[in-house]
């Protein structure tokens, strides 16, 4: 014995779980601002200052950021491409990382 529909209570969890997080996408993307790295990437420099004055606090030289943004962008250019080898043969140091985080994964399920 139940209450008539208590068969359905599942279609409305459901459609709960996928209108919910779409409704948070939506209204973000409305609400949040291009990224200034993504402008300056793309030649917009004019809108990277637009976003970077709204967002960083009144005063500060938002011209330099950009400027600096544009560096590390010109350095990360001009460096070592990210190949494969490096990621599958990684050095001691990152592979001693690695086997950390990897333990400490393990060690909390295991608990």
């Amino acid at each position: 014995p139940g209450v008539a529909g208590d068969h359905d209570v599942w279609r409305v969890m459901i459609a709960a779980g996928l209108v919910m997080p779409v409704l948070l996408v939506v209204i973000s993307m409305t609400v949040m601002p291009e990224s200034p790295r993504w402008l300056v990437a793309n030649g917009r420099h004019q809108e990277a200052e637009y976003i970077l004055r709204r967002t960083h606090p009144a005063g500060e030289d938002v011209h330099a950021v950009v400027e600096g943004i544009r560096r590390e962008m010109d350095a990360a250019a001009k460096g070592d491409p990210v190949s494969w080898k490096s990621m599958l043969c990684p050095s001691k140091d990152v592979a001693k990382m690695l086997l950390i985080g990897v333990g400490i994964a393990v060690a909390q399920q295991l608990n």
